[in-house]
């Protein structure tokens, strides 16, 4: 079976939906199927063969509100896809309602990670091309069944929708490196809560350091990632006055991420809009077996994901408060034995990568 993945982009450009795209491309080919992808690159284009995998990165000509544009896709796409068994459309992409007129007589599949959502007029502007696009399709597949189930622009085609729970790698395996030194520094053998994401407005983090304030000079908190809010943020600790308390890590390495995860007490996502769909950020720490406070929000996979309390609080969202306290219990916890062997034991049921391919061919089939 020849199966053509159309995405934005493709590792070694990252991100969640990255990530997912070459973990079944590489499931596909390891199933002995024929494995494309064809995916924009903000670097020089290349047609290659990587781990049985047939990639084809074109030129990003622009992006606008997050979608990478360029004519070489759109041809590249047809040209692929018109000889597939199967497509798969990763979305959002605004381009896919444009493409999929032309795709072939193949099963065409589009991978429902998230709605588009807080982009005003640009997002009136595009659903007749993701209307196309689902019209097409012959199944639409989704990440949990509470976000098909609360999302407008899925309603019309509830027929087609098949739930596929993202997977990962066990991460947690192999060996941990210590803490850097300034982590080591900060923290002064403190026990610390990680919470790991871009410092971008719907991660909550604002929320975060507003309940680091309400918590005890020993209850630490460690965020590690980049991105637009890092110097509002940083004010924000300093206006707090919670330096002690919240170390901004920045970017950090594999490596360092890994020992983060491994010597954590506790993994926090604070998150507070339905652009978190699914929170993928969980099953990593999941992997380790951390207990997870994680936030209430409406509409998304994210309290599925968490399992519902089985591997720590659920809390409401924009609650500092709320967070203060699931926070204080757990790190105030004589044991937290059960919540751990639970976190541990929804990755292994549910959300290993293996899981994810095997349900994937067998809607494929």
């Amino acid at each position: 079976m020849r199966i053509v993945q159309l995405g934005k982009f493709y590792p070694p450009e990252n991100g969640g939906i990255e990530t997912v795209t070459l973990d079944l491309a590489e499931g596909f080919a390891k199933r002995g199927w024929q494995s494309e992808v064809v995916a924009f690159t903000r670097q020089r284009p290349e047609n290659i063969v990587r781990n049985g995998v047939s990639i084809l990165r074109v030129k990003c000509r622009a992006v606008f509100s997050s979608q990478p544009l360029g004519l070489d896709w759109i041809f590249a796409t047809i040209r692929r896809a018109r000889r597939a068994d199967a497509t798969i459309l990763h979305a959002p992409n605004v381009l896919g309602g444009i493409v999929s007129p032309f795709l072939g007589q193949g099963k065409s599949i589009v991978l429902w990670h998230s709605d588009i959502v807080n982009k005003g007029f640009f997002e009136v502007l595009i659903r007749p091309l993701e209307e196309l696009m689902l019209r097409r399709a012959d199944q639409i597949w989704v990440t949990s069944d509470i976000y098909a189930a609360n999302s407008q622009r899925l309603q019309k085609h509830t027929d087609k929708i098949r739930t596929l729970p993202l997977g990962i790698h066990d991460v947690a395996a192999g060996p941990v490196h210590p803490l850097s030194d300034e982590i080591q520094t900060f923290l002064r053998g403190r026990r610390f809560a990680l919470s790991v994401g871009r410092l971008v407005p719907y991660k909550g983090f604002h929320d975060l350091i507003e309940a680091a304030a309400l918590l005890d000079d020993n209850q630490v908190i460690v965020i590690a990632g980049t991105g637009p809010l890092k110097d509002e943020l940083a004010a924000a600790i300093d206006r707090l006055g919670v330096g002690n308390r919240v170390l901004l890590a920045g970017r950090v390495p594999d490596e360092l991420l890994k020992a983060l995860f491994a010597h954590a007490a506790l993994f926090v996502l604070a998150s507070n809009q339905r652009s978190e769909a699914y929170g993928v950020v969980l099953l990593e720490a999941m992997t380790f077996g951390l207990p997870i406070v994680a936030t209430d929000i409406s509409g998304s996979g994210v309290p599925w994901v968490a399992g519902s309390g089985k591997t720590g609080p659920i809390v409401p969202v924009k609650s500092p408060t709320a967070l203060a306290e699931a926070i204080r219990t757990l790190f105030t916890a004589k044991d937290t034995s059960t919540l751990r062997r639970q976190s541990r034991e929804r990755f292994v049921e549910l959300f290993g990568v293996e899981t994810m391919v095997d349900r994937a061919c067998a809607f494929l089939r």
